[in-house]
């Protein structure tokens, strides 16, 4: 496994979360771009409105650290900051 990702309510809320978690030295990060978004998906001329559940998902998903690497410690970090942003 490499990739988890955590689905919030809104953009907002996932800007804030990857704000809270970077405080925190925890790595995080949105790099998903839908396929119809894409240079690619755009020669096919889709437009980011075609999909908009796509878009919207895309939008609010974030992920955070997991990997072969992480210790228990490492994996209590991640998720008492997650627990406390949303308490």
């Amino acid at each position: 496994y490499h990739m988890f990702y955590i689905l919030t309510e809104s953009r907002d809320e996932r800007e804030r979360l990857w704000t809270h978690l970077g405080a925190d030295g925890i790595g995080a990060a949105s790099h998903y771009e839908p396929l119809h978004a894409s240079k690619m998906g755009q020669s096919f001329e889709y437009n980011p409105s075609d999909l908009s559940v796509t878009t919207d998902l895309a939008s609010r998903i974030l992920r955070i650290p997991i990997h072969e690497k992480m210790n228990v410690r490492d994996a209590r970090s991640v998720v008492g900051s997650i627990q406390s942003f949303y308490s």
